[in-house]
């Protein structure tokens, strides 16, 4: 199974990250399948698409070398053969055909979990200019869906962002360099999280008690003391953990 039956609400409402993402990207890959295979069989079936039927041989075999050799060298290959560019522009103009509302809602679909992808790879990456350019296309998609917040707070996030090298030149040179994200592991650079995901998965979590601040939430005193020593109890926590041979350098690379 994709996603447990109890999960499925909380993957629909965005509230479990990483299942989230997973769910997303089969059905995505499910729904990109399945049209692929649609425009295949018309390209076949069709004497009007100015597409040779050996450009697919070509295409196929080029792919199964890089399935066997993922390599830069092999990529450029493939993206710079004349079959890829005839097929890929066919595919593209496939995609925007007009094919009845159920195919443009689930095409606009594919669109937003591409944008996503790249939004998520930009993070992992320290890509700052890839991540002001996901930003500025998701403004369209949230006023289309009217979340009201995002689209208020993301385009003055935006604005802000994009005259940040002449407001503030030294913070824009530390967003470049990838400073807005977290390098948590050493084993892969492509592991990089948003700062507020790494504090989610590292000081939060390691403060977090049974039932939070529930119960002496109404206690100005109380409260101040337990976030004054929440990093004293992290410490604490990931003290024990290494005590116990709990910590591991692929524990704490975000998967």
């Amino acid at each position: 199974n994709i996603v447990s039956a109890g999960s499925v609400a909380g993957v629909l409402e965005g509230r479990h990250y990483n299942r989230s993402i997973r769910a997303h990207q089969i059905v995505a890959e499910g729904l990109e399948r399945l049209r692929w295979k649609e425009f295949e069989d018309e390209t076949h079936a069709s004497n009007e698409v100015q597409l040779n039927h050996s450009d697919f041989d070509i295409l196929y075999g080029i792919l199964t070398k890089l399935r066997d050799n993922q390599s830069i060298s092999t990529v450029t290959e493939l993206i710079a053969h004349p079959a890829f560019t005839s097929v890929y522009s066919a595919y593209s103009a496939f995609c925007k055909q007009d094919r009845g509302p159920m195919s443009l809602f689930w095409t606009s679909y594919l669109d937003m979990v591409s944008l996503l992808r790249r939004f998520v790879r930009a993070s992992r990456q320290g890509d700052w200019h890839l991540h002001l350019q996901c930003v500025r296309e998701l403004l369209p998609w949230l006023f289309a869906y009217d979340r009201t917040n995002y689209c208020r707070y993301l385009s003055a996030y935006w604005c802000e962002m994009t005259l940040l090298p002449h407001t503030h030149p030294d913070a824009y040179a530390q967003m470049e360099r990838g400073e807005f994200t977290v390098q948590r592991g050493r084993q892969s650079p492509f592991a990089q999280v948003p700062v507020d995901q790494a504090l989610e998965q590292t000081i939060n979590r390691d403060t977090k008690a049974s039932g939070g601040i529930i119960g002496f939430s109404l206690h100005p005193s109380a409260v101040q003391r337990w976030m004054l020593t929440a990093h004293l109890r992290a410490e604490l926590t990931q003290s024990c953990k290494n005590l116990a041979g709990m910590m591991t350098e692929s524990s704490i690379v975000h998967k």
